[in-house]
C-alpha cells in the first residue's frame, strides 16, 4: 500500500497542532469507512488566524481508499516537512501529536524533507523514531 503524504509547509504556530491532528484523524477515518478519500484541506481553505501554516493532506495516487479496518489503518503517513518556513518548537510539538494521532488509528507517520535543524530537534526531544522517508 502506497504511504498517505500530508504536507506541512509555511510557518507552524502552537496552535496549529490540534488542526493538524483533526485532518489526520478525519483522513485516516475516511481511508477505512468510504470508497473515495478526496482529503480533508484544500488550497482554498484558510489557514487558523495568525497563522501561514498550510497542511496538503491527500492519499498518494494509488492508495486503495477503503483498504484499512474502520479502526485500523494499513496505511503509513508521510509528513513531508520541505515547505517549511521555519524550524521551531511548535513543529516538533505538531509532529508528536501527529505522531500520537496515528497511533490511534493503528498506525505511524515518517518525516520526508527535514532540514537538519529539525532533526536534531527532534533527536533532542526523543523522537529520532520519525526519522527520514528515503
Amino acid at each position: 500500500m502506497q504511504p498517505i503524504v500530508m504536507r506541512i509547509a509555511g510557518r507552524v504556530a502552537p496552535g496549529d497542532a490540534p488542526r493538524l491532528c483533526e485532518e489526520l484523524s478525519a483522513l485516516l477515518m475516511d481511508l477505512g469507512t468510504t470508497a473515495s478519500s478526496p482529503g480533508t484541506a484544500r488550497e482554498d481553505d484558510p489557514a487558523p488566524a495568525g497563522s501561514a501554516a498550510a497542511a496538503d493532506t491527500v492519499p498518494d495516487p494509488g492508495t486503495a481508499a477503503g483498504a484499512g479496518a474502520a479502526r485500523r489503518c494499513q496505511a503509513e503517513v508521510v509528513c513531508d516537512v520541505g515547505g517549511l518556513a521555519q524550524t521551531s518548537l511548535a513543529v516538533v510539538d505538531a509532529l508528536a501529536r501527529l505522531q500520537l494521532t496515528a497511533r490511534r488509528h493503528g498506525t505511524r507517520i515518517r518525516v520526508r524533507n527535514a532540514p537538519p535543524d529539525l532533526v536534531a530537534l527532534l533527536g533532542l526531544v526523543g523522537l529520532m523514531e520519525l526519522g527520514e522517508v528515503a
